[in-house]
Protein backbone atom coordinates (compact mmCIF):
# COMPACT_ATOMS: atom_id res chain seq x y z
CA UNK A 1 0.00 0.00 0.00
CA UNK A 2 1.40 3.45 -1.21
CA UNK A 3 0.40 6.78 0.68
CA UNK A 4 1.88 9.87 -0.64
CA UNK A 5 2.68 12.70 1.42
CA UNK A 6 0.42 15.50 0.72
CA UNK A 7 0.43 18.61 3.02
CA UNK A 8 -3.12 19.52 4.44
CA UNK A 9 -4.05 22.76 6.29
CA UNK A 10 -5.44 22.83 9.27
CA UNK A 11 -9.72 24.06 9.70
CA UNK A 12 -10.59 22.55 6.56
CA UNK A 13 -13.62 21.68 6.80
CA UNK A 14 -15.52 17.61 7.89
CA UNK A 15 -12.04 15.97 6.14
CA UNK A 16 -9.59 18.10 8.16
CA UNK A 17 -11.42 17.45 11.32
CA UNK A 18 -11.46 14.19 11.43
CA UNK A 19 -7.47 13.69 10.82
CA UNK A 20 -7.57 16.02 14.04
CA UNK A 21 -9.90 14.19 16.26
CA UNK A 22 -8.05 10.60 15.75
CA UNK A 23 -5.01 12.53 16.13
CA UNK A 24 -4.20 10.73 12.71
CA UNK A 25 -0.94 12.24 10.64
CA UNK A 26 -1.74 14.55 7.72
CA UNK A 27 1.63 14.58 5.32
CA UNK A 28 4.15 17.24 6.43
CA UNK A 29 2.47 18.92 8.73
CA UNK A 30 3.12 16.72 11.86
CA UNK A 31 3.13 17.29 15.97
CA UNK A 32 6.43 18.69 16.45
CA UNK A 33 5.53 17.40 20.34
CA UNK A 34 5.46 13.40 19.38
CA UNK A 35 8.68 11.91 19.09
CA UNK A 36 7.86 9.83 16.64
CA UNK A 37 6.83 12.60 14.11
CA UNK A 38 10.08 13.22 13.51
CA UNK A 39 10.82 9.99 12.04
CA UNK A 40 11.14 10.50 7.99
CA UNK A 41 9.61 6.77 7.47
CA UNK A 42 6.33 6.54 5.85
CA UNK A 43 5.39 3.62 3.13
CA UNK A 44 6.54 0.45 2.65
CA UNK A 45 6.22 -1.19 -0.72
CA UNK A 46 6.48 -5.17 0.07
CA UNK A 47 6.98 -6.42 -3.41
CA UNK A 48 10.15 -4.45 -3.84
CA UNK A 49 11.36 -4.05 -0.37
CA UNK A 50 11.68 -0.27 -0.49
CA UNK A 51 10.95 2.62 1.61
CA UNK A 52 9.26 5.32 1.09
CA UNK A 53 10.24 8.39 3.03
CA UNK A 54 9.75 11.97 3.37
CA UNK A 55 10.92 14.60 1.27
CA UNK A 56 10.41 12.27 -1.86
CA UNK A 57 13.45 9.87 -0.90
CA UNK A 58 13.90 6.10 -1.13
CA UNK A 59 15.40 4.10 1.06
CA UNK A 60 16.18 0.08 1.59
CA UNK A 61 18.37 -1.30 4.49
CA UNK A 62 20.68 -4.58 4.30
CA UNK A 63 21.81 -6.28 7.17
CA UNK A 64 25.77 -7.64 7.22
CA UNK A 65 27.86 -9.67 8.73
CA UNK A 66 30.54 -7.90 11.13
CA UNK A 67 34.09 -9.07 10.49
CA UNK A 68 37.39 -9.30 12.61
CA UNK A 69 39.62 -8.84 9.97
CA UNK A 70 40.20 -6.63 7.11
CA UNK A 71 43.00 -6.48 4.61
CA UNK A 72 43.87 -4.59 1.46
CA UNK A 73 41.98 -6.58 -0.96
CA UNK A 74 39.15 -6.18 1.30
CA UNK A 75 39.52 -2.53 1.14
CA UNK A 76 39.66 -2.33 -2.71
CA UNK A 77 36.27 -4.49 -3.23
CA UNK A 78 34.22 -1.85 -0.78
CA UNK A 79 35.74 1.17 -3.04
CA UNK A 80 33.02 0.34 -5.55
CA UNK A 81 30.22 0.37 -3.47
CA UNK A 82 30.21 3.90 -4.41
CA UNK A 83 31.00 3.26 -8.10
CA UNK A 84 27.43 3.11 -9.20
CA UNK A 85 25.81 5.43 -6.55
CA UNK A 86 23.67 8.43 -8.43
CA UNK A 87 24.04 12.20 -7.17
CA UNK A 88 23.17 12.86 -3.91
CA UNK A 89 23.00 9.21 -2.44
CA UNK A 90 23.13 8.68 1.29
CA UNK A 91 25.42 5.78 2.66
CA UNK A 92 25.13 5.13 6.55
CA UNK A 93 26.59 2.02 8.21
CA UNK A 94 25.09 1.05 11.53
CA UNK A 95 27.57 -1.15 14.34
CA UNK A 96 25.57 -1.58 17.47
CA UNK A 97 26.57 -4.13 20.15
CA UNK A 98 23.54 -4.88 21.65
CA UNK A 99 23.04 -6.80 25.11
CA UNK A 100 20.30 -8.81 23.52
CA UNK A 101 21.83 -12.52 23.74
CA UNK A 102 19.23 -14.13 24.75
CA UNK A 103 18.20 -15.46 20.80
CA UNK A 104 21.51 -17.29 20.32
CA UNK A 105 21.63 -18.74 23.74
CA UNK A 106 18.70 -20.19 22.99
CA UNK A 107 19.49 -21.46 19.99
CA UNK A 108 22.15 -23.07 21.57
CA UNK A 109 20.59 -24.86 24.04
CA UNK A 110 18.07 -26.17 22.14
CA UNK A 111 21.02 -27.88 20.36
CA UNK A 112 21.37 -30.51 22.93
CA UNK A 113 19.80 -33.53 23.61
CA UNK A 114 16.32 -34.18 24.18
CA UNK A 115 14.45 -36.08 26.54
CA UNK A 116 13.83 -39.49 25.48
CA UNK A 117 10.24 -38.89 26.24
CA UNK A 118 9.84 -35.46 25.21
CA UNK A 119 7.18 -36.05 22.90
CA UNK A 120 4.82 -37.89 25.28
CA UNK A 121 5.25 -35.20 27.95
CA UNK A 122 4.54 -32.36 25.30
CA UNK A 123 1.24 -34.08 24.81
CA UNK A 124 0.16 -33.88 28.32
CA UNK A 125 1.31 -30.10 28.54
CA UNK A 126 0.16 -28.56 24.84
CA UNK A 127 3.21 -27.17 24.01
CA UNK A 128 7.19 -28.49 24.14
CA UNK A 129 7.72 -29.46 27.75
CA UNK A 130 11.36 -28.87 29.64
CA UNK A 131 13.84 -31.55 29.34
CA UNK A 132 15.51 -33.05 32.26
CA UNK A 133 18.78 -34.46 30.95
CA UNK A 134 22.26 -33.70 32.13
CA UNK A 135 22.97 -31.92 29.15
CA UNK A 136 20.33 -29.52 28.70
CA UNK A 137 20.80 -28.77 32.46
CA UNK A 138 23.76 -27.91 31.89
CA UNK A 139 22.90 -25.75 29.14
CA UNK A 140 20.56 -23.92 31.29
CA UNK A 141 22.89 -23.43 33.90
CA UNK A 142 25.51 -22.05 31.35
CA UNK A 143 22.34 -19.66 29.55
CA UNK A 144 21.79 -18.16 33.00
CA UNK A 145 25.39 -17.25 33.26
CA UNK A 146 25.93 -15.84 30.64
CA UNK A 147 22.39 -13.42 30.23
CA UNK A 148 23.41 -12.18 33.65
CA UNK A 149 26.68 -10.92 31.72
CA UNK A 150 24.79 -9.08 29.78
CA UNK A 151 24.06 -6.25 32.36
CA UNK A 152 26.64 -7.02 34.61
CA UNK A 153 30.41 -7.76 34.27
CA UNK A 154 31.23 -11.29 34.56
CA UNK A 155 34.43 -10.32 36.17
CA UNK A 156 35.30 -8.12 39.82
CA UNK A 157 38.71 -6.54 38.66
CA UNK A 158 38.43 -6.59 34.82
CA UNK A 159 35.07 -5.44 32.85
CA UNK A 160 33.93 -8.17 31.08
CA UNK A 161 30.10 -8.14 29.66
CA UNK A 162 28.69 -10.25 26.37
CA UNK A 163 27.32 -7.99 23.48
CA UNK A 164 25.88 -9.49 20.14
CA UNK A 165 27.38 -7.12 17.55
CA UNK A 166 24.65 -6.23 14.66
CA UNK A 167 25.58 -4.20 11.30
CA UNK A 168 23.47 -2.80 8.98
CA UNK A 169 23.88 -0.49 5.75
CA UNK A 170 21.26 2.08 5.10
CA UNK A 171 21.17 3.54 2.11
CA UNK A 172 19.08 6.35 0.62
CA UNK A 173 18.46 7.93 -2.74
CA UNK A 174 16.17 10.81 -4.74
CA UNK A 175 12.89 9.69 -5.97
CA UNK A 176 9.47 9.60 -5.68
CA UNK A 177 6.77 6.99 -4.65
CA UNK A 178 5.23 7.29 -8.03
CA UNK A 179 8.02 7.38 -10.50
CA UNK A 180 8.91 3.77 -11.56
CA UNK A 181 12.31 4.06 -12.89
CA UNK A 182 13.60 5.42 -9.98
CA UNK A 183 12.40 2.58 -7.48
CA UNK A 184 13.99 0.42 -10.56
CA UNK A 185 17.35 2.45 -10.36
CA UNK A 186 17.28 2.15 -6.30
CA UNK A 187 16.77 -1.89 -6.59
CA UNK A 188 19.33 -1.93 -9.09
CA UNK A 189 21.64 -0.24 -6.88
CA UNK A 190 20.76 -2.38 -3.73
CA UNK A 191 21.82 -5.31 -5.93
CA UNK A 192 24.80 -4.17 -6.83
CA UNK A 193 26.03 -3.45 -3.57
CA UNK A 194 24.67 -6.69 -2.03
CA UNK A 195 27.14 -8.41 -4.47
CA UNK A 196 30.25 -6.01 -4.05
CA UNK A 197 29.27 -6.65 -0.44
CA UNK A 198 29.62 -10.42 -0.84
CA UNK A 199 32.42 -10.11 -2.53
CA UNK A 200 34.23 -8.78 0.12
CA UNK A 201 32.64 -11.39 2.62
CA UNK A 202 30.09 -9.61 4.00
CA UNK A 203 26.94 -11.74 3.65
CA UNK A 204 24.05 -9.16 3.47
CA UNK A 205 19.89 -9.55 3.69
CA UNK A 206 17.63 -7.54 2.83
CA UNK A 207 15.43 -5.69 5.18
CA UNK A 208 11.66 -5.78 5.60
CA UNK A 209 9.48 -3.23 7.19
CA UNK A 210 9.37 -5.45 10.48
CA UNK A 211 13.14 -5.34 10.42
CA UNK A 212 13.29 -1.96 10.60
CA UNK A 213 10.87 -1.19 13.36
CA UNK A 214 12.19 -3.41 14.86
CA UNK A 215 15.81 -2.21 14.92
CA UNK A 216 14.75 1.42 15.73
CA UNK A 217 12.55 0.20 18.04
CA UNK A 218 15.63 -1.01 20.48
CA UNK A 219 16.70 3.09 20.61
CA UNK A 220 13.60 4.78 20.91
CA UNK A 221 12.53 2.62 23.24
CA UNK A 222 15.97 1.49 25.01
CA UNK A 223 13.88 -0.06 28.30
CA UNK A 224 13.58 -3.46 25.83
CA UNK A 225 17.15 -4.01 26.06
CA UNK A 226 17.29 -3.73 29.71
CA UNK A 227 13.82 -5.91 30.49
CA UNK A 228 15.74 -8.82 29.65
CA UNK A 229 12.59 -9.68 27.14
CA UNK A 230 11.71 -8.01 23.98
CA UNK A 231 8.62 -8.69 21.99
CA UNK A 232 9.04 -8.95 18.22
CA UNK A 233 7.08 -6.20 16.54
CA UNK A 234 4.82 -7.11 13.71
CA UNK A 235 4.46 -4.66 10.61
CA UNK A 236 0.60 -2.97 10.05
CA UNK A 237 0.45 -2.57 6.16
CA UNK A 238 -2.55 0.07 7.59
CA UNK A 239 0.17 2.74 9.46
CA UNK A 240 2.53 4.84 8.46
CA UNK A 241 6.74 2.96 9.82
CA UNK A 242 7.12 5.91 12.09
CA UNK A 243 3.58 5.47 14.02
CA UNK A 244 4.48 1.74 14.88
CA UNK A 245 8.26 2.51 16.21
CA UNK A 246 8.17 4.40 19.34
CA UNK A 247 5.64 3.01 22.06
CA UNK A 248 2.89 5.30 23.64
CA UNK A 249 4.13 5.01 27.45
CA UNK A 250 8.29 6.21 26.26
CA UNK A 251 8.50 9.20 27.57
CA UNK A 252 11.94 11.23 25.70
CA UNK A 253 12.97 14.02 28.00
CA UNK A 254 16.03 16.61 26.24
CA UNK A 255 18.75 17.47 28.77
CA UNK A 256 21.92 19.26 28.69
CA UNK A 257 24.00 16.25 28.31
CA UNK A 258 21.64 14.17 25.56
CA UNK A 259 17.89 12.77 25.59
CA UNK A 260 16.44 10.84 28.96
CA UNK A 261 14.23 7.91 28.25
CA UNK A 262 11.39 6.81 30.87
CA UNK A 263 8.36 5.02 31.46
CA UNK A 264 5.76 5.61 33.90
CA UNK A 265 6.09 3.14 36.80
CA UNK A 266 9.81 2.06 36.29
CA UNK A 267 12.28 3.89 38.67
CA UNK A 268 15.26 3.54 36.17
CA UNK A 269 15.90 5.64 33.43
CA UNK A 270 18.33 5.31 29.92
CA UNK A 271 20.20 8.42 28.70
CA UNK A 272 21.27 8.42 25.59
CA UNK A 273 24.78 10.62 25.25
CA UNK A 274 25.92 11.83 21.87
CA UNK A 275 29.38 12.20 20.47
CA UNK A 276 31.33 12.74 17.02
CA UNK A 277 34.81 12.64 15.76
CA UNK A 278 36.86 16.02 16.10
CA UNK A 279 39.32 14.81 13.87
CA UNK A 280 40.20 12.34 11.73
CA UNK A 281 43.76 10.60 11.38
CA UNK A 282 45.33 11.09 7.98
CA UNK A 283 45.37 7.11 7.47
CA UNK A 284 43.05 4.70 9.59
CA UNK A 285 43.56 1.04 8.01
CA UNK A 286 40.28 -0.78 7.74
CA UNK A 287 41.46 -3.50 9.90
CA UNK A 288 41.92 -0.93 12.69
CA UNK A 289 38.60 -0.24 12.82
CA UNK A 290 38.01 -2.76 16.17
CA UNK A 291 39.59 -0.10 18.51
CA UNK A 292 36.24 1.63 17.39
CA UNK A 293 34.58 -0.68 19.81
CA UNK A 294 37.05 -0.37 22.89
CA UNK A 295 40.27 -2.29 23.60
CA UNK A 296 40.34 -5.90 24.27
CA UNK A 297 43.31 -5.84 27.08
CA UNK A 298 42.52 -2.10 28.48
CA UNK A 299 40.18 -1.26 30.83
CA UNK A 300 40.33 2.27 30.24
CA UNK A 301 39.43 1.98 27.08
CA UNK A 302 36.56 -0.58 27.27
CA UNK A 303 32.80 0.51 26.84
CA UNK A 304 31.11 0.00 29.95
CA UNK A 305 27.62 0.60 28.56
CA UNK A 306 25.92 -0.16 25.22
CA UNK A 307 27.24 1.65 22.06
CA UNK A 308 26.34 2.40 18.66
CA UNK A 309 28.62 3.56 16.09
CA UNK A 310 27.56 5.12 12.70
CA UNK A 311 29.52 6.11 9.94
CA UNK A 312 27.89 8.15 7.27
CA UNK A 313 29.05 8.62 3.53
CA UNK A 314 27.90 10.34 0.56
CA UNK A 315 29.35 10.34 -3.01
CA UNK A 316 30.81 13.70 -3.94
CA UNK A 317 33.37 13.33 -6.84
CA UNK A 318 32.20 13.37 -10.64
CA UNK A 319 33.53 10.98 -13.59
CA UNK A 320 30.35 11.79 -15.53
CA UNK A 321 26.96 12.84 -15.43
CA UNK A 322 25.71 10.29 -13.22
CA UNK A 323 28.62 8.24 -11.94
CA UNK A 324 31.30 9.70 -8.68
CA UNK A 325 34.72 8.34 -8.75
CA UNK A 326 35.21 4.93 -6.66
CA UNK A 327 37.39 5.79 -3.34
CA UNK A 328 37.97 8.95 -3.01
CA UNK A 329 33.91 10.07 -3.70
CA UNK A 330 32.92 9.19 -0.12
CA UNK A 331 33.09 11.80 2.49
CA UNK A 332 32.30 10.21 5.77
CA UNK A 333 31.92 11.48 9.50
CA UNK A 334 31.71 9.10 12.48
CA UNK A 335 29.13 8.75 15.36
CA UNK A 336 28.64 6.83 17.98
CA UNK A 337 26.04 6.83 21.54
CA UNK A 338 26.96 5.71 24.57
CA UNK A 339 23.83 4.97 26.53
CA UNK A 340 23.88 5.36 30.21
CA UNK A 341 21.34 4.47 32.92
CA UNK A 342 21.24 1.82 35.41
CA UNK A 343 21.83 -0.40 33.11
CA UNK A 344 21.16 0.90 29.15
CA UNK A 345 22.39 2.11 25.67
CA UNK A 346 21.36 4.72 23.55
CA UNK A 347 20.66 6.72 20.34
CA UNK A 348 18.03 9.47 18.34
CA UNK A 349 15.75 9.73 15.41
CA UNK A 350 18.04 11.59 12.44
CA UNK A 351 20.62 8.97 12.82
CA UNK A 352 18.22 6.26 12.37
CA UNK A 353 17.87 5.96 8.68
CA UNK A 354 17.90 4.43 5.65
CA UNK A 355 17.34 7.84 5.05
CA UNK A 356 19.96 10.17 5.52
CA UNK A 357 18.36 13.41 4.20
CA UNK A 358 21.37 15.34 3.96
CA UNK A 359 24.40 13.32 4.93
CA UNK A 360 26.98 16.38 3.62
CA UNK A 361 25.71 18.24 6.12
CA UNK A 362 25.54 16.09 9.20
CA UNK A 363 29.26 15.53 7.82
CA UNK A 364 29.99 19.09 8.51
CA UNK A 365 28.56 19.35 11.70
CA UNK A 366 31.10 19.94 14.88
CA UNK A 367 31.18 17.68 17.50
CA UNK A 368 27.68 16.59 18.24
CA UNK A 369 24.75 11.16 18.88
CA UNK A 370 23.86 7.36 17.71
Amino acid sequence: MLKFFTPEKAGEGISAGIWDLFGLSRGEAFSKDQFASWLPYGPYVDSEQLFINRHHRLGFMLELMPQAGADERMVEVLQSLYTNCPANTGVQFHLFGSPDIRAPLIQYANMRMEDEDQYENSQQWGRPARNSNLYRQLARQRVHHLLAGSQKSLTRGFHFTLRDFRLMMSVTTDGRADDIGKREAAISLRDSMASTLDAASFPSKVCDAADLINWCALFTNPHRLTDGFIPWIHYDEGRELREQIVDFDTVQEPTNEGIRFSKPGKPQHVEARFFSIKSFPERFPLWEMGALIGHVMQPALQYRSSIRAIVNSRPRLRRGPDRPSAGTAARSTSNSALGRDVGGTWFISRFMRPVVQDCASESRAAPRHS
